[in-house]
């Protein structure tokens, strides 16, 4: 137990520091970024970030913690672990397009999907790369907490 709750106040801090980190980036304004709202850095934002996203990212989605391996054959594999106890294993297929609204900075954008083997969108949003191993993924839907629209999430890759 010990190790579950302190997986989850490192998840949390990690979460905290991402937030503030996305804070900092939006408070520049439209332009701070090398173009204002073109978003993508120069349209490679898609592939750079499909370049980073292999093996296992961390969020806290809501009172959720979601473990997702991203494989290189556009699957995926994750554990879900809910307040209540207990770990779900779920798997699909990952997805990257076009950021849907793109945010005003240059950094890497694109839109992730994560969908599973019955059809339901596990998370689905856009996501700006904001170093190597975090992500912020904005206006996110999820199946996997008790709340179905999560303003921001920060994703971050897990170093095992």
């Amino acid at each position: 137990m010990k190790t579950k709750t302190s997986q989850l106040v490192k998840t949390f801090a990690v979460a905290m520091l991402g937030l503030a980190i996305a804070t900092a980036a939006y408070a520049g304004g439209p332009g701070g970024g090398g173009g204002g709202g073109g978003g993508g850095g120069g349209g490679g934002g898609t592939s750079t970030i499909a370049n980073v996203l292999r093996g296992p990212w961390e969020t806290l989605v809501v009172d959720t913690v979601l473990t997702v391996t991203f494989n290189n054959n556009g699957t995926f594999t994750a554990t879900v672990q809910p307040p209540t106890g207990g770990i779900v294993t779920d798997s699909g297929t990952w997805a990257l397009l076009a950021p849907v609204a793109p945010a005003p900075f240059s950094n890497p954008q694109a839109h992730l999907q994560l969908v599973d083997t019955h059809g339901i969108i596990l998370l689905s949003g856009d996501v700006l790369l904001i170093n190597a191993d975090q992500l912020l993924m904005s206006s996110a839907i999820d199946s996997v907490s008790s709340t179905t629209f999560v303003p921001q999430l920060v994703i971050t890759k897990l170093t095992i």
